[in-house]
């Protein structure tokens, strides 16, 4: 699908945020961790929870979505250990086959597939489930582990405080036999979100300091009510879009304590907000900076690497320099490209403009935007790589004067829930159609 994007706009109106991506497809893949019907509320309708439940399904699980009143039932009571539908593979595959060998001994599931960000390290789940006595090989695309006894807790101690090795970590444990402590966790909201809703269902796991997580094995979890909260990377999307087009975006539900360091850099790059009740906020642009801004990513609570391309965007916009360090993926930086398409003055470097990460002189992770710049359509058609990047695309393209071809627009609904719809409510001239009838 590609989105047709005529400039220039000013984004106005009034939006409101869907359920959190990044943890709607964990919450719904915990729900094989149980036997009874769990239903999950605020549910985003995007297509990463689609392909979460197409490959639940093809397994023989129960899903119902309810778009309309924002719920997902699910029921893993009758579900085999095989994953069958590997087009629909994504980042939960790995909680899935985590939630799976519980429960049966052999299990096969697809490779995960999400968003080329560089290397993923896959070895940090393949070595959690070797930690807890199971057995991991490859075949034709799928990972097949097999277990002869039920589980034993372990330590696990990650190299890096990888969210999806957490994840993965706590599905093993919570019905281990015996203890299971994670050293050098993630504590993403998200993850912090995901121990409470496997508590509820009678999970035994503890915080013994802020990055380990212990664990005491129970034996069955009960189906509990799961509520999915706000998605704090779409409400810095519209903040994104409102500060980027001198506008102004009244977003409802969401939860600002959760968004604080992203409203740090935000308005160091010369976005406002107002917070005008306890659950809505104000964005638009303040100001144009004129003196350089230092950004880098690292984990929580540092600025998250999701947020990188959208303050990228904004960046662009001002006056001065902005310097980019990327210390999570050593990828995060594709966008470089479709920046200078756009006519924006970016040069991307492969040392370390920050503090010396592990990706040093490994690839571009670092990024020097310099300002004022004259953000024009591009000649050609942009094609969306990312969600993110894809997401500082159509923002970049609500900017300039002229019209924007944006393609592979399915990578950016992967995380945004009704996107085309919002984008439309808040006054941005946007269509989509089939890349082949835009010659006819």
């Amino acid at each position: 699908m590609t989105y047709i994007i005529r400039g220039k706009n000013q984004a106005f109106g009034e939006v409101e945020v869907s359920g959190a991506k990044n943890f709607s497809i964990k919450a719904l893949a915990a729900t094989l961790l149980c036997e009874d019907t769990v239903t999950l509320h605020n549910i985003p309708n995007n297509l990463d929870i689609k392909k979460t439940a197409s490959m639940i399904i093809s397994a023989g699980g129960e899903v119902e979505i309810n778009s309309k009143n924002f719920t997902c039932k699910a029921n893993s009571e009758s579900i085999s250990g095989i994953v069958s539908d590997s087009s629909s593979a994504n980042m939960s595959t790995f909680l899935i086959g985590a939630a799976l060998i519980h429960k049966h001994d052999t299990i096969k599931f697809p490779k995960p597939n999400g968003c080329p960000l560089g290397a993923r390290k896959l070895d940090f789940h393949i070595e959690a489930f070797k930690k807890f006595g199971a057995e991991c090989h490859e075949l034709n695309g799928y990972f097949v582990i097999n277990k002869q006894d039920s589980l034993k807790g372990c330590e696990v101690e990650l190299n890096y405080p990888s969210v999806g090795a957490t994840e993965t970590a706590l599905f093993l444990g919570v019905k281990a036999k015996g203890t299971t402590i994670i050293k050098n966790a993630a504590i993403e909201p998200e993850i912090k979100a995901l121990i409470t809703a496997l508590v509820s269902m009678g999970a035994k796991i503890h915080f013994t300091n802020d990055r380990t997580i212990k664990i005491e094995g129970v034996e069955k979890l009960e189906g509990k009510d799961i509520f999915i909260h706000p998605d704090l990377i779409e409400t810095a999307t519209w903040a994104t879009l409102a500060a980027v087009t001198n506008g102004e975006i009244t977003v409802h539900n969401t939860i600002p304590e959760m968004i604080g360091s992203f409203l740090g850099v935000f308005t160091a790059l010369g976005g406002g907000f107002e917070r005008i009740s306890p659950t809505s906020m104000k964005f638009f642009r303040k100001e144009k900076i004129n003196k350089p801004v230092f950004v880098e990513t690292g984990t929580f609570p540092q600025l998250r690497t999701d947020l990188q391309p959208l303050i990228a965007t904004l960046a662009a916009t001002n006056n001065s320099h902005t310097i980019i360090h990327e210390t999570v993926y050593n990828d995060r930086l594709e966008y470089i490209s479709d920046f200078k398409d756009f006519g924006i003055k970016i040069e991307g470097l492969s040392e370390c403009l920050g503090s010396e990460c592990r990706f040093s002189n490994k690839g571009i992770h670092s990024a020097i935007i310099s300002g004022p710049n004259e953000i024009r359509s591009p000649k050609n058609p942009i094609e969306a790589k990312t969600i993110r990047s894809g997401m500082s695309a159509i923002i970049l393209a609500a900017k300039s004067e002229g019209i924007t071809l944006i393609t592979n627009t399915e990578v950016i609904e992967r995380g945004y829930c009704n996107l085309f719809e919002k984008l439309k409510k808040l006054s941005i001239k946007i269509e989509k159609q089939e890349l082949k009838k835009l010659s006819n």
